[in-house]
């Protein structure tokens, strides 16, 4: 099993990798907190903070637990406001202490399902009012990508899906920010399954060459913006004609495929997850019928 997360040389970026890298979409406006809202492009940021920033289910864990297992998530608006505080205060290791304590009393699940997923949407509503300016909302959603990936399972749990199985992941064109396809990317390394690309990886000339190169059974694209849509469906077919596995499975992902489940048909794909559980369940599907 490995996990590339769209680093080919085969080393994982490190969690500061990752903040480093998505801080750069905001480094013009770092110290103007007060920038004006057509400073930035915006539009992508409060649209994924509704849907695809928002943590789906994830696996607690225990090497047993299954992803799709009904957790009750035990909601706590102490936790989420110290969290929320932590986060928009930029201090890192005082949101780790707390997100770490959350899960050592309860489960990874909880953390995202009640005090993660909370917190994101609150910061979108925040934005939308502006009452949270560009820069602190985007710091904030860094903090949180460091936190799943720091806190996510690290154990394997070895389905018998009766093959091996190659998952590439990537954006579409013109997504920047990624923390959805970090989220699929570890639920499907926990699954057993082999995992390129991830959230630093996108869509165009490279990724054709990938699929050239080396066999996949499954790519996973997430798209959350219209601009990312219109130039999908050529995307998607290009994809196809360059793969070496002339049956791969086209997985879309993104907020406009959980608005309209039925939108991947019209960009080419085989199938839309609406999250990362149903992202899982979709794969699975896909396997047991080969």
């Amino acid at each position: 099993m490995t996990t590339d997360d769209g680093n080919h040389s085969g080393e994982k970026p490190t969690s500061g990798d990752a903040l480093d890298h998505a801080l750069d979409n905001v480094a013009g406006v770092r110290g103007s907190v007060g920038a004006p809202r057509n400073a930035v492009s915006v539009e992508p940021l409060v649209r994924r903070l509704a849907q695809y920033y928002v943590i789906p289910e994830l696996a607690k864990a225990n090497r047993d637990t299954d992803f799709s297992a009904d957790v009750g998530a035990q909601s706590s608006d102490a936790t989420c406001e110290a969290l929320r505080h932590r986060l928009l205060g930029d201090d890192f290791d005082g949101s780790l202490q707390i997100a770490s304590s959350c899960v050592a009393a309860t489960s990874f699940v909880n953390l995202c399902q009640a005090v993660l997923t909370p917190i994101a949407r609150d910061f979108g509503q925040q934005w939308e009012r502006d009452e949270l300016s560009f820069v602190e909302v985007t710091t904030a959603l860094c903090h949180m990508h460091r936190l799943v990936n720091l806190l996510a399972p690290q154990t394997v749990r070895l389905r018998n899906t009766g093959a091996d199985v190659d998952i590439v992941l990537a954006k579409a064109g013109g997504e920047q920010h990624a923390l959805g396809l970090l989220i699929v990317s570890k639920m499907f390394a926990f699954e057993g399954w082999r995992v390129s690309g991830g959230s630093f990886c996108q869509t165009g000339d490279d990724l054709d060459r990938l699929v050239g190169e080396r066999w996949f059974d499954v790519i996973g694209l997430s798209a959350s913006t219209t601009q990312s849509i219109v130039a999908l469906e050529t995307e998607i077919r290009s994809l196809r004609e360059a793969s070496s596995n002339p049956a791969i499975f086209v997985l879309v992902g993104g907020a406009l495929f959980a608005e309209d489940p039925e939108l991947y048909r019209v960009v080419g794909a085989d199938s839309a997850a609406s999250d990362a559980t149903q992202a899982v369940s979709k794969v699975r599907m896909f396997l047991d019928s080969r």
